[in-house]
């Protein structure tokens, strides 16, 4: 019972992060690294930069990895952009 009240905490604040984002215009974005894209092996730093465009958190496997410019992508690898 606890776990299905923690979810649906979660459930809420993600759909009001949704909503704010949406006001103004923004989003939240998943992009997955595919087997071969030229992101494979390449640091952040060296990805084209967006100005309306931030990684939030890179997804890999069962972790949640901090967008730091030295971490190098591994096919499979989920992006978080807000």
């Amino acid at each position: 019972q606890i776990r299905e009240l923690k979810i649906e905490a979660v459930h809420q604040e993600l759909l009001s992060l949704q909503r704010d984002l949406t006001l103004r215009s923004g989003g939240i974005e998943r992009l997955t690294v595919v087997r071969g894209a030229a992101a494979v092996g390449q640091p952040l730093s060296a990805l084209p930069h967006s100005p309306s465009a931030y990684v939030a958190t890179i997804l890999r496997g069962p972790f949640l990895l901090a967008p730091t410019n030295d971490l190098l992508f591994r096919p499979g690898d989920i992006v978080v952009l807000i």
